[in-house]
């Protein structure tokens, strides 16, 4: 799968979006000068997020977005939420945006309305413990059945 160029501006400027989590997909030698949008940032692997999909941004020094659910404290969103907090604190200049299910009803309801049957259908938790998407609780389990963490 290629990247995704899903907004065409002129004079060569582009906003590049990567929406795939196949560590095999093709990323190389696409640039982004605006923007690199990385959707679903928790289910992309932090090393190939270091070496295919970051040096896209090199010859402008474009804006990176990261989006997605913060699950688990090992993924490349929760690397890059925490640097972003750190950054916030060095110089004051906000660059992180947190919205709950709750917050987005209020601009989205239909979105309220597909919460409210998730909830309704199977509740927060799910059959092995963990937490849904709408809540925003985040763990340290890590996902899998067999996890690195717990492998000797």
């Amino acid at each position: 799968m290629e990247a995704e160029e899903r907004v065409y501006l002129p004079d060569e400027e582009r906003i590049l979006h990567v929406p795939e989590r196949d560590p095999t997909a093709n990323t190389v030698g696409a640039t982004a000068n605006l923007l690199l949008v990385v959707n679903e940032a928790q289910d992309i692997s932090t090393f190939k997020y270091d070496k295919d999909i970051e040096p896209m941004v090199a010859s402008a020094n474009a804006t990176r977005l990261f989006s997605g659910t913060r699950w688990t404290t090992d993924t490349l969103l929760e690397r890059e939420y925490q640097r972003s907090l750190e950054d916030e604190k060095r110089d004051g200049i906000q660059r992180v945006f947190f919205f709950t299910a709750e917050e987005v009803r209020k601009y989205v309801p239909a979105y309220g309305e597909f919460i409210d049957g998730v909830v309704e259908a199977a509740g927060q938790a799910t059959p092995a413990g963990g937490r849904r998407s709408i809540s925003a609780r985040r763990s340290r389990r890590q996902a899998g059945m067999f996890p690195a963490a717990g492998r000797q």
